[in-house]
């Protein structure tokens, strides 16, 4: 599993900066919130999702499926990061 792990992570650092990812993230989550924000300010309620759906129609699929993998990537960039720092070997410091 580790080995696919890292076959996967090489793939990722080929197509996406680490960078440039986490900036997309953030202003993909930026632009959510502010959306959801600036919808309530104006209606007093959050977005129907049942409507959101019935609007896209068959481009509701598709919007599915980019933002989950943005958030499969995310996942991958973290859990390849927490491997990478687990298997660092500690340094020792002397008084």
């Amino acid at each position: 599993m580790e080995r696919t792990l890292r076959s996967i992570q090489s793939t990722i650092k080929k197509f996406f900066s680490r960078k440039i990812m986490f900036s997309f993230i953030y202003i993909w989550f930026a632009a959510s919130v502010l959306s959801q924000a600036l919808y309530i300010g104006f209606h007093g309620v959050p977005y129907d999702s049942t409507l959101m759906i019935a609007l896209l129609g068959p481009w509701y699929l598709l919007v599915v499926i980019i933002e989950a993998l943005v958030w499969a990537i995310l996942g991958m960039i973290l859990l390849s990061k927490m491997l990478s720092t687990r298997q660092q070997k500690p340094i020792l410091q002397t008084p």
